[in-house]
């Protein structure tokens, strides 16, 4: 009995252990690379597309694939140009830097970043999740419209901000306690952001999602 309950005693802390095992690196090196590289091509996408469109205004996106997923709405709004040019070329200059520093964590993991960098790395992951927010917002509440492009984009950068967050905190440099629930269920919380994510989209859209599944 004594021997059942040691062993029961030794699972949970191996369970409590992994849980809470701090954010190293290389996985968010790999978050970085990943998440970075997704949003790359969802963004260059988006920007070829544009270029088409404005090339020849009889061009049809192949993003535009019935009336709830389309691009072209996004694309000729005023919130697809909110700085004077479209969006996607913000994606082109921030991706790729998220992805060089994806990579500086995998191939040099330790590597002493000062703390205003992770301050400011975090400040512009959290602008860019802000953009997001609006973006989607959008998309449901004046667009009524999805753009399978400008998604990919989205879900790319959850992540992102996500888990610079994380480093934040366990590092100090956010608020918060480096051993909440939040930050060790990190990878659960994640999932329940896209969860909420996706559930704003569907709920929002879901007289369009109807509509366009009835044909």
């Amino acid at each position: 009995m004594a021997d059942t309950d040691l062993t029961q005693h030794d699972d949970a802390s191996v369970a409590d252990d992994a849980v809470a095992r701090p954010l190293t690196d290389r996985a968010l090196g790999l978050v970085l690379l990943l998440g970075g590289l997704v949003g790359l091509v969802g963004s260059a996408a988006l920007a070829i597309e544009r270029y088409l469109t404005l090339v020849d205004p009889s061009h049809v996106p192949s993003c535009s694939l019935n009336a709830l997923l389309t691009c072209s709405p996004a694309m000729d709004s005023a919130a697809g140009s909110l700085f004077g040019f479209p969006n996607p070329y913000l994606g082109l200059g921030a991706f790729p830097v998220v992805m060089t520093i994806g990579v500086l964590l995998l191939v040099a993991p330790g590597v002493a970043l000062p703390r205003w960098f992770w301050r400011a790395f975090l400040a512009v992951a959290t602008a860019g999740m802000a953009l997001v927010v609006f973006l989607v917002w959008t998309s449901v509440a004046e667009l009524r419209a999805l753009c399978p492009y400008c998604m990919v984009v989205w879900f790319s950068t959850l992540p992102v901000w996500w888990y610079v967050l994380v480093r934040n905190i366990e590092a100090g440099l956010a608020g918060g306690a480096p051993t909440s629930v939040l930050v060790r269920m990190r990878g659960w919380v994640l999932a329940a952001l896209y969860l909420v994510l996706v559930a704003v989209l569907v709920v929002g859209l879901g007289p369009t999602l109807l509509s366009t599944l009835r044909g």
